[in-house]
């Protein structure tokens, strides 16, 4: 709980840079999220529709520091609705290919919850909530349309553990996210 709680005050110090600093930025994205679940020897995959809220600070041209807050959405089996939503903290790396276009890659560490809700007839014998704080990771490219605003089109992978334990994985995360620098 406490590391929860550390990434949490890490996200609001980084969302909350003040206006007036160069290279801050803040940005909104919706995308799809996937994962693949093996039970029984058989392996099933997930979709859900998530968003997500970054806000960061540009470091130079080549690193920055970025927050954000992922919903990854539900995702639904015939034994249970599986929600979940996380914080993370990444440093980005930066290779500019020009003056509009940039690829990145992140690497950072996110806490992720999720939240089970079980089919209609089935009862949960194990906790319902459950935190596990692992690696993320992503890359992506951003295409700046004014000096203010930009477009970021990215995929991001972040560890998740869900019914105490029983299925753990990492769910992908394909975005597209607008970007206003201040």
């Amino acid at each position: 709980m406490k590391k929860y709680w550390l990434v949490l005050g890490i996200f609001a110090a980084v969302f909350t840079t003040p206006a007036s600093a160069d290279g801050g930025y803040a940005g909104i994205g919706v995308g799809s999220s996937r994962t693949d679940i093996t039970s029984g020897g058989a392996t099933t995959s997930y979709t859900a529709t998530g968003f997500n809220l970054l806000g960061g600070y540009k470091i130079n041209s080549n690193f920055s520091i970025e927050g954000e807050y992922v919903n990854l959405g539900s995702f639904t089996s015939s034994v249970a609705t599986v929600d979940a939503s996380g914080f993370g903290l990444s440093v980005v790396g930066i290779a500019p290919l020009g003056s509009s276009l940039s690829l990145f890659g992140k690497l950072g560490i996110a806490n992720t919850t999720t939240t089970a809700t079980p089919a209609p007839g089935i009862v949960l014998l194990v906790p319902a909530d459950q935190s596990k704080t692992g690696t993320s990771w992503g890359l992506g490219a951003e295409y700046a349309i004014t000096p203010a605003a930009a477009v970021r089109l990215s995929f991001n992978s972040y560890e998740y553990s869900a019914l105490a334990g029983t299925i753990t994985g990492r769910a992908g995360f394909y975005n597209l996210a607008g970007i206003f620098s201040f």
